[in-house]
């Protein structure tokens, strides 16, 4: 055998080492759009603790819930390093909140993939912001009563 020939086997070899090795980590880590899918539903999720928690703060101080966003966002721009609401990280759409009684109100978003199964440990998938909810529009109730954040903490 001849140098030339031990090269080409060789670079052969890596070759498909490094392909094998991609496939591998797409097939691991879904493929880039899936990945941004995640994101924006991880982001959804933080953005509804957010929301959550002004809501809380609103109530404290108010003693009742904001009757919708408006009064959430003109509750919020009057205080100092406030600001409105956030919506939706694709479509900007704002998220649906409504009140059901005077202690408890609900939030909606839409997903775009469903969460993974409870059982499963991959905390990368949404991080500290993990709840359970299916692909499409989900809503989430939530009351007074909570302590005010941390994802899925709320009923």
């Amino acid at each position: 055998m001849n140098r030339s020939t031990v090269m080409k086997g060789l670079a052969a070899a890596v070759s498909v080492v490094v392909i094998a090795s991609l496939a591998g980590a797409a097939y691991v880590l879904g493929s880039p759009a899936q990945r941004r899918q995640i994101r924006l539903d991880e982001r959804r999720l933080k953005d509804l603790v957010e929301i959550a928690d002004s809501v809380q703060g609103y109530a404290k101080k108010h003693d009742a819930l904001p009757q919708n966003f408006a009064a959430l966002q003109e509750a919020a721009e009057t205080e100092a390093g406030k600001r409105r609401p956030p919506a939706d990280p694709d479509t900007r759409a704002p998220y649906e909140y409504k009140v059901l009684d005077a202690q408890s109100w609900q939030l909606c978003a839409v997903f775009s993939l469903p969460s993974p199964d409870e059982n499963e440990n991959d905390r990368t998938y949404y991080g500290n912001w993990r709840r359970a909810h299916d692909a499409g529009r989900q809503c989430f109730k939530y009351s007074r009563d909570n302590d005010g954040g941390n994802g899925g903490k709320y009923r």
